[in-house]
This record gives structure tokens, C-alpha cells and sequence, in this order.
């Protein structure tokens, strides 16, 4: 009788659906920052985009957006920028060397960044770097200058850095691979 009820059991147990859980392993990009401003961008969806989450444990002074900013030496309720987002460019003040770590979704190359006229502040995709012109083929013909923090022309992209690029017309710009 044991070996018919212990027989049932193990047929009971190999009838249910099995489930094999793996981990979830997150992307992970470590940008290098120096004291004074940085242009920085991430090509990393974390999964909580707070600028007290994203930047935790780096000692910045001030992060400005295109559309806002955040200081950290005045009272939460006058700062206009709370989140990182990838596509963006972001300039980090910092008065010492750290490595910002960001983790989490790993943004497709391809994914397209919405440009409007005039001034946009960029974040670079890609996982390697690539000269300025074969970064911007898509959009070529629709802008005026693409340039870093400091105002200098850019021949080269970076992954980890952000940019300034004057659009003539709106585009979507999409990197190649």
C-alpha cells in the first residue's frame, strides 16, 4: 500500500507544470566623471530614473537637462529636473574624480531620439565609439554643429558622453550599428 500511495504521489509531483526561474542580469555602464562640468549621457534605462537613485553616492553639486535643472545645495522644492533618462544629455558638476554606475535595461542602439530645431542636448547609444558623420548619417544635411560642454566640435562619439547638436529642422535621429 505504501508503494502505490508513494507511486501516486511522485506521478502527482511530475504532472505539475514546472517552472525554471533564471535570474534577471542587468546592463551595466560606468561613466568616469572629473571635477568641473561632464556631458555626460546613458544608454541605460534604470529602473528607478531619480536623480537621488541614478546619481547615489556620487557627490554632485548641480545636474542641468535641456529642460531643467537640480542643485543640490538648495531646498528640493526650487529644482525643475528629478529624473535621467537615456537619449538625454545631462550636465554633471562634480568638485571630485568618481565612476557613476548605472544599471538596468540596455537601450537599443536603434532606438530614435526625437530632435527639434535649434539647440538639443543628446545622449549617445551605441556601445563603441563612432566618428560624428557616421553617427549622424540619418540626419545628415540637418544640422549645423554638433559640439561638447566646452564648445568644441566633435569628430568622434562617445558611449558615456552626452552632446550639444543645433538642428535645423526637426528629425528623428536613429545610430547606426
Amino acid at each position: 500500500m505504501k508503494h502505490i500511495v508513494l507511486t501516486i504521489v511522485v506521478l502527482l509531483l511530475l504532472a505539475q507544470p514546472i517552472t525554471a526561474r533564471t535570474p534577471q542580469l542587468e546592463d551595466v555602464q560606468y561613466i568616469q566623471l572629473s571635477p568641473g562640468q561632464n556631458l555626460i549621457s546613458i544608454n541605460i534605462m534604470p529602473a528607478d530614473t531619480s536623480i537621488d537613485s541614478v546619481f547615489a553616492g556620487i557627490p554632485f553639486r548641480r545636474v542641468m537637462g535641456e529642460y531643467g535643472s537640480f542643485d543640490a545645495t538648495i531646498p528640493p522644492q526650487f529644482n525643475t529636473l528629478s529624473d535621467i533618462y537615456p537619449g538625454n544629455g545631462y550636465i554633471v558638476t562634480i568638485d571630485q574624480p568618481a565612476t557613476l554606475v548605472v544599471a538596468g535595461t540596455l537601450v537599443p542602439f536603434w532606438a530614435p531620439i526625437r530632435l527639434h530645431p535649434g539647440w538639443n542636448w543628446i545622449g549617445y547609444y551605441p556601445q563603441r565609439p563612432m566618428k560624428t558623420d557616421d553617427a549622424l548619417a540619418g540626419i545628415a544635411g540637418l544640422y549645423g554643429r554638433v559640439q561638447d560642454e566646452a564648445g568644441n566640435p566633435m569628430n568622434r562619439m562617445y558611449p558615456g558622453r552626452g552632446y550639444f547638436i543645433y538642428m535645423t529642422q526637426g528629425a528623428n535621429l536613429v545610430y547606426p550599428y
